[in-house]
C-alpha cells in the first residue's frame, strides 16, 4: 500500500502539477498510515 501511494503522489507532483522533479518528490513525500496514527492516539 505504501509504495502505491508514494508512486501516485510522485507522479502527481512531477507529471500533473510539474512542480518538482522525481528525485525531489521522492525526498519530500511522506507516508503516514491511518492505522498507525490511530494506534498512536
Amino acid at each position: 500500500v505504501k509504495s502505491q501511494h508514494s508512486e501516485r503522489c510522485i507522479d502527481f507532483l512531477t507529471k500533473e502539477l510539474k512542480v518538482s522533479n522525481e528525485k525531489q518528490a521522492q525526498e519530500r513525500v511522506l507516508f503516514v498510515s491511518a492505522r498507525e496514527t490511530l494506534q498512536a492516539r
